[in-house]
């Protein structure tokens, strides 16, 4: 619409000429004047003149020259020949020159024309126009003062302007009138006029009536440009740019200012536009969805995520704040970004967060504020909220990882097991499944199970880069190979996981895995290193993560245990104690764990310390029957030394109570029960208890034999019985830097493959019943009465006479090898001085910093012979049966240890005897069909597998197990 006459005399503008500038740009919004200084600018030339007005339709370039020779009286062939040589100085104006620039202000490229007559000296140029044109000639007009620019602070009414049109009108303004509609209106053209066509009568809301009619006027992609900035209302000139990333910013800025749009050296909108576009604008309008994403590109890109989703969130722009963050993801999914996403989206109602920032936001919960319970109430709204399956399955990963952080492992397995076998996720959803169902396998102790998870986990996500999740199931990875006693690949992980924290600059991470190195070095008994490490996890924790630090101390406090420092034990669990107490993250089992080895450090110290530590003991609670072996531990420890009752049914308890978890446990448990027995004159049941522990320790679950060697610093006579009388492999640990250097045994037996016997070094021939009764007695080192060798020897029909035949010749060639204890009848030989295969091949530890490659291999080589090879009766049969089942369990040590090694091809050997000696070894066939499909060989895990199978149906009329069913698949798909 138009406010205002054709034309309106104002001599102030025409003077603005008055030195025939080569170019005149009068810049301005609609109906702010333009036109009419433009026309009144012709009537007041004394020059030939061309007037054109550009109208929205397409406009031929051909057409508008001959108008402007026309015009200028020139002849109309060859106009733009004609324009170049004209040398008479003439005038072309043009209204409304931005219909024939492009968005960003060039010269259409048809119209390049008015470009090249410029280059004419004679040529003036007068233009209406909403922005300066982006041309070089301009430019050069401006340096050379040949330009003259009229905009919104000259095209403004004055007063005494305002009072002349009015006199025209013949209406009466005062001066003061005039002065009021200035104040009202900044003398904008459109509003003054109105008033006047009101009889000089205007309001506040007619002027932003019409100011709302102005900006409507305005071409859409600069109305658009506009409301965008009104509403995000930045103060950076660099979100202009990233928003306006093609324009010449400064030359936009200076159009702004001069059509009034912006105030001087500012970017605030000008009160009247501002108020013209707010009254009509809707900021849910989605064309302005672009504009607001670019900004929220840049505020992210300048970490400025808080201030973004503020201004989103007073708009109620969700869909906005839910784009932006999604895009950004990669950006922002970062421990340092967490709480300033919970305070951002903290606000925002749940219902309007997208699934991907929902989820976002109950992981800044989980990981950054640390807070679980408000992270696990949010996840469960969103899972009622997004009901898509991609959206369920996002949802329900992300809650089975905070449950598994939180202890819940059985609840996290429950959610993700409808994924462990889905091809639609991604390689790093693969991997945090694959850590969820592995860490739900440690917990049921099927160590091998889940290093197989955990490799798999691994090998999704190695190739990633550097991120938190391969970190993390670095960590998780090498806490299961650790448990298992595969030290070996522990160490290996454990270094790939240090070099990545520290290239996340992650003390948090960096603590927690060196913890695990410190208590990776400590199962081999290297005490310096672990004390290097947990210090140096210690120093990293204290800078990063409370929960972490604790664990730190309490490693410390293993590490002075095991050195025997007492005081600095004590001192270290107590530490560990008291800042959990003082915390909100209380996990109990760490508590429990600090109070029971607190108690057997202050055992060796202060009586009066244990005292007032049975306190805290007593008035302890557990929460799981791990946490109740714990406090048995404490409190046993206390009643031995203050000699209390009630300890045996107290640790009996305990252990019945413990299943496939806590090895340590277990194995304190059963040390301090056989110490119980041993108080109480108990021997036999002193030697149960032992022997039980020493099992623990042959088959590598006893968790630190290198702390429960140092607790036995106390019994020296029940370690020493334990060694000479009962051939114990812990009690040969626990002394082995105060034996003497090792003599030559004095009776050395073979039992596998050929049979010999030597005495002193002396190759002995006994007779072949006599071979049956050293084997007997070896096996059984406790004795056997003269019935039960006759039985086994030559069946229930011997006869006396021939029992003692045997008898003396045997004591002929071996004096005083085989003695009677009344009715028993053993070896005279602790079993400590006796050197037999097939003592080698029981007592050889399968996991563990004992169970070296060369023991396993000498113990191996004796196990793949038979047993009293030519001899038969139903106890040969059997043993050769467990001989050959503890043999397979060997050698898949063996392969194991290479495997982790990276010797695949010994691994593969290894794993191969396994199966020689027992098909039917479940272990010994996941570990092998593991191999080959991690090495490409498809075909023979399937073959190992079929052998399997019918293998154990034909002996059990079984099924292999669902883990070996579940490798066949992976080996089919």
């Amino acid at each position: 619409m138009s406010f205002y006459p054709t034309y309106v005399e104002r001599p102030r503008l025409l003077t603005l000429t008055q030195h025939a500038p080569r170019v005149v740009l009068i810049i301005g919004l609609p109906s702010s004047g333009k036109s009419t200084v433009l026309e009144a600018l012709k009537h007041s030339i004394n020059a030939p003149s061309a007037l054109i007005r550009l109208e929205e339709s397409a406009h031929d370039p051909l057409a508008l020259l001959q108008a402007i020779c026309q015009q200028l009286g020139l002849p109309s062939d060859h106009a733009h020949e004609q324009l170049l040589r004209l040398r008479q100085p003439s005038w072309i104006l043009i209204d409304d020159l931005d219909r024939i620039l492009d968005a960003w202000g060039t010269f259409l490229p048809e119209h390049a024309w008015l470009s090249e007559l410029l280059k004419n000296p004679a040529l003036h140029i007068a233009a209406t126009s909403l922005h300066l044109p982006n041309l070089p000639m301009i430019q050069q007009s401006i340096i050379r003062r040949q330009l003259r620019i009229v905009g919104m602070q000259e095209l403004a009414f004055t007063s005494a302007e305002l009072i002349e049109l009015a006199q025209q009108r013949q209406l009466h303004l005062t001066h003061a009138q005039a002065e009021q509609l200035i104040a009202l209106t900044d003398g904008w053209v459109a509003p003054c006029i109105f008033a006047l066509n009101r009889s000089g009568v205007l309001n506040q809301s007619a002027v932003e009536w019409v100011m709302q009619d102005v900006m409507a006027s305005l071409p859409a992609p600069l109305h658009q440009m506009l409301e965008a900035w009104l509403w995000l209302a930045p103060d950076s000139t660099e979100l202009l740019q990233a928003l306006l990333p093609h324009y010449d910013l400064h030359r936009l800025m200076m159009s702004w200012e001069y059509a009034g749009l912006l105030a001087q050296s500012s970017l605030q909108l000008q009160r009247l536009p501002e108020v013209g576009l707010r009254q009509r604008s809707d900021p849910q309008a989605s064309y302005l969805s672009p504009w607001f994403e670019q900004a929220g590109d840049w505020y992210l890109a300048q970490q400025q995520l808080l201030p973004f989703v503020q201004k989103m969130q007073r708009l109620q722009r969700w869909d906005v704040i839910n784009h932006s963050l999604t895009r950004n993801l990669a950006l922002i999914d970062r421990q340092q970004f967490f709480a300033e996403i919970v305070n951002a989206l903290n606000a925002v109602p749940v219902q309007q967060l997208s699934s991907k920032v929902g989820w976002l936001l109950v992981r800044s919960y989980h990981l950054g504020l640390r807070n679980g319970e408000k992270a696990l109430l949010l996840v469960n709204q969103l899972l009622g909220i997004h009901q898509q399956p991609d959206d369920q399955r996002m949802l329900r990963l992300l809650k089975a990882d905070m449950l598994r952080a939180q202890g819940a492992i059985v609840e996290a397995d429950g959610l993700i097991q409808p994924y462990l076998d889905d091809p639609d996720l991604s390689p790093a959803d693969q991997a945090r499944v694959l850590r969820t169902h592995a860490s739900y396998l440690v917990s049921l102790g099927q160590d091998d199970n889940a290093i197989t998870h955990f490799e798999r986990a691994y090998g999704y996500i190695q190739h990633s880069g550097i991120n938190r999740l391969l970190g993390l199931i670095l960590g998780d990875y090498a806490n299961a190979a650790a448990r298992a006693g595969r030290y070996s690949l522990a160490d290996r992980l454990l270094r790939q996981a240090t070099l990545l924290w520290n290239e996340l600059n992650s003390p948090a991470g960096l603590s927690q895995t060196m913890n695990l190195r410190a208590v990776v070095a400590l199962h081999r008994g290297q005490i310096r290193d672990a004390a290097r490490y947990a210090q140096e996890a210690l120093d990293n924790a204290l800078i990063s993560d409370n929960r972490a630090a604790n664990g730190a101390l309490i490693t410390l406090g293993d590490v002075a245990l095991a050195d025997r420092d007492w005081t600095s034990a004590i001192a270290r669990y107590r530490s560990a104690r008291e800042q959990l107490r003082n915390s909100n993250m209380v996990d109990y089992h760490i508590l429990t764990y600090a109070l029971a080895l607190e108690s057997q450090a202050t055992r060796h110290s202060s009586i009066e310390q244990l005292q007032r530590l049975l306190i805290e003991i007593d008035t302890t609670t557990a929460q799981n029957p791990l946490d109740q072996a714990w406090l048995a531990v404490a409190r046993s420890a206390a009643n031995l030394t203050l000699k209390l009752d009630g300890t045996i049914p107290l640790l009996q308890r305990a252990l019945a109570g413990l299943d496939s978890e806590g090895a340590l446990a277990k194995g304190l448990l059963y040390l301090l029960l056989s110490e119980a027995f041993w108080q109480r004159d108990q021997f036999g049941e002193a030697r149960q208890a032992w022997e039980a522990l020493d099992k623990l320790i042959i088959d590598g679950r006893s968790g630190l034999p290198v702390l429960l060697s140092a607790l036995t610093v106390h019994l020296p006579e029940l370690v020493h019985e334990a060694y000479t009388q009962w051939n114990s492999p812990f009690a040969a640990r626990v002394l082995h830097h105060s034996l003497p250097m090792p003599q030559a045994p004095k009776l050395i037996i073979r039992l596998m493959g050929q049979v010999r016997v030597e005495m002193h070094g002396k190759p002995v021939k006994i007779p072949k019943q006599g071979i049956l009764l050293i084997a007997l007695l070896l096996m059984n080192p406790s004795g056997m009465t003269a019935d039960e060798l006759r039985a086994k020897i030559w069946g229930f029909d011997s006869s006396n006479d021939g029992w003692r035949k045997m008898l003396q010749r045997t004591r002929k060639e071996l004096p005083d090898c085989v003695i009677s204890d009344g009715s028993i009848y053993r070896l005279c030989f602790p079993l400590s001085e006796i050197d037999a295969d097939i003592l080698v091949i029981n007592q050889t530890p399968l996991q563990g910093s004992d169970a070296t490659l060369d023991r396993l291999q000498i113990a191996a080589d004796y196990a793949s012979q038979v047993f009293l090879s030519g001899h038969e009766a139903p106890w040969i049969e059997w043993e050769r049966k467990q001989l050959s089942k503890r043999g397979a369990e060997i050698w898949i040590s063996i392969g194991i240890q290479c495997y982790d090694a990276l010797r695949f091809d010994q691994a593969q050997k290894a794993f191969a005897q396994a199966l020689r000696l027992d098909i039917s070894n479940g272990r010994a066939v996941s570990q092998a069909m593991n191999l080959e499909i991690n090495q490409g060989r498809r075909l023979e895990a399937l073959a190992i597998y079929d052998r399997y199978r019918e293998a154990l149906f034909e002996e059990y009329g079984l099924d292999p197990s669902a883990e070996l069913q579940a490798l066949q698949k992976r080996a089919l798909d």
